[in-house]
């Protein structure tokens, strides 16, 4: 299975779960079989500003490879910075949370197309609606 350029070596996906998808947790999913671990939801905005909680939820062992971070926010230019630093940082693909169904289309293409201007991974867009 793909997901862009990232390579899973099955369909099994760890979802992100706020207060459980830390990293010793990933790392077992990962011994169980997991295909791709998805991390915390994080706020762009706590990345930009530099919030160190959310510095430790970002924290990526080689073991867990591929990773997905799961990012949310509605500004176009923190967005894709944010989306540039996370490339940076090592992750796999980043997913944008698209919380309760807020991001109408024409803002999630804007935000997408933003962050593919400064970044290769993968972007998926999770939404609920």
């Amino acid at each position: 299975m793909r997901i862009g350029n990232v390579t899973l070596d099955n369909n099994i996906i760890l979802a992100p779960m706020a207060g459980v998808t830390d990293l010793p947790f990933r790392l077992l999913c990962k011994e169980q079989g997991a295909g791709l671990l998805c991390m915390e939801m994080v706020s762009a905005k706590a990345i930009y500003y530099n919030n160190k909680n959310t510095e430790a939820l970002m924290e990526i062992d080689e073991r867990e490879r591929p990773v997905s971070l799961q990012l949310f926010g509605s500004d176009a230019d923190i967005m894709s910075e944010m989306a540039k630093r996370i490339e940076e940082m090592g992750a796999d693909s980043i997913c944008i949370k698209d919380m309760a169904g807020l991001l109408v289309p024409y803002k999630a293409t804007e935000l997408i197309k933003a962050m593919k201007e400064v970044t290769k991974l993968p972007i998926q867009l999770h939404t609920h609606y």
